[in-house]
């Protein structure tokens, strides 16, 4: 007999070496895959399912998600969040826009009045500063109220015009401005109308009741006269 494979032989031959597929026994990494379903018919894997959560595998590990258990963290985590966000954020939030809007308008008021960028703010309210307080010593023993408080207000503001010119005429263009728009504003002349108004009418009831205290003391004098003369025959 010869010792060559025939060819049934190979045929039959298996090959160890080959690669296995696997690829009905591991899930593909992308996907989620609940195994429940396999066991649907397993009343036992039911109940667990219930009391544990639904067993998935999520990237080939397996995990266990109870619905009930996710919803109540869910819920807390909601409420700390809002809760949070309603005490600690929102008056935080209103309180920094408040202070930012200050900011704002106070850099701003600065820079429309401080124009001449020569003038040096912190001198020149060292000067102002300087001379208040001459002020307030020279006044010091003075028992006059008025010019205890005037004298350092006007060396105040003579250092001001002296060392700050153009930062003082600003100011007092400001100020002349803010005190005309609330004399001439809409609001004052509504009440100065309405008061316009009420003297008006007040003037005229009064005139009203005059005329008429007139006409009532002309009449009982006249009433009285006319019965005088009728009970005594006096020419009054």
């Amino acid at each position: 007999m010869s010792d060559e494979p025939t060819a049934n032989t190979a045929k039959k031959r298996i090959d160890f070496y080959q690669k296995p597929s696997i690829s009905s026994i591991i899930p593909p990494s992308d996907q989620t895959i609940s195994t429940v379903a396999g066991n649907g018919n397993d009343n036992s894997n039911l109940t667990l399912s219930k009391v544990v959560g639904t067993n998935y595998l999520v990237d080939g590990i397996s995990i266990r998600i109870n619905n009930k258990l996710t919803e109540f963290f869910h819920d807390i985590r909601t409420y700390w969040i809002q809760t949070i966000d309603q005490q600690l954020v929102k008056p935080i939030s209103e309180r920094s826009r408040v202070y930012y809007n200050y900011e704002n308008q106070i850099t701003s008021n600065i820079s429309k009045l401080h124009t001449d960028k020569l003038e040096n703010l912190l001198p020149g309210f060292g000067y102002i500063a300087v001379a208040f307080m001459t002020g307030s010593i020279i006044t010091k023993r003075r028992s006059n109220v008025v010019i205890k408080f005037a004298l350092p207000l006007v060396l105040s503001g003579i250092a001001f015009k002296y060392a700050l010119p153009s930062t003082f005429n600003n100011t007092i263009d400001s100020l002349y401005n803010n005190v005309e728009k609330k004399i001439v504003s809409d609001e004052f002349l509504r009440k100065q109308t309405l008061y316009w108004n009420n003297l008006t009418q007040l003037n005229s009831r009064l005139k009203e009741k005059l005329n008429k205290a007139t006409i009532f003391i002309n009449g009982n004098y006249h009433s009285a006269v006319t019965l005088i003369k009728d009970w005594t025959g006096l020419n009054v």
